[in-house]
């Protein structure tokens, strides 16, 4: 994948969605999920893919910064600007009111 070696992960989930990862082969990085869906009333299936990229270490933990999502519904790139983590958060941050406050 994009010139990287990746092992291909199958997982199949209770309810019929089957998800497939891409990993790195020296880094175990998640470098694409596909997930595909099968809609039990039409029979029709559906697949997203997501691409992982930028991972950077928060605390010890390598995280994905990038996402590009593909799916039947179009294409979305996910742009992380930046990572907090122990931040103190009150009860006013989970309103809605709150949340445009705290950006």
């Amino acid at each position: 994948m994009h010139g990287r070696q990746a092992y291909k992960l199958k997982l199949v989930e209770s309810n019929g969605t089957v998800n497939y990862f891409l990993l790195d082969t020296k880094t175990y990085l998640i470098l694409q999920q596909i997930v595909v869906t099968k809609n039990v009333e039409t029979g029709q299936s559906s697949k997203s893919t997501t691409t992982f990229s930028n991972y950077t270490n928060v605390r010890g933990v390598l995280l994905a910064l990038d996402f590009v999502v593909v799916s039947d519904q179009g294409t979305n790139a996910i742009t992380t600007e930046s990572l907090k983590t122990d931040e103190e958060l009150t009860d006013a941050f989970f309103t809605k009111s709150g949340y445009r406050a705290a950006k």
